[in-house]
């Protein structure tokens, strides 16, 4: 019986430390999903393929907005009333 217990510690743990820190974390942001976080690795094409993200800035292609962190997107322009 006490190996069992002396077993489940270790596995136990890292849930629990997992747990801890992720509720640490206060919801900033009321749509998480766009948040704007840039990539270093942006090698994008140069081909016009609009597409609105979530913020309401247009980017020229999916590559485009990926790179300025927006992974939340339409295709197409965004409508210029906003």
């Amino acid at each position: 019986m006490r190996v069992r217990k002396f077993l489940r510690a270790p596995f136990l743990l890292p849930v629990l430390l997992a747990a801890a820190v992720s509720s640490c974390h206060g919801d900033k942001d009321p749509d998480p999903s766009c948040q704007e976080q840039p990539r270093n690795d942006s090698g994008c094409y140069h081909i016009y393929h609009p597409v609105c993200g979530c913020n309401g800035k247009t980017y020229g292609n999916e590559c485009e907005a990926l790179a300025h962190g927006i992974t939340s997107y339409q295709s197409g322009e965004c409508s210029k009333s906003k």
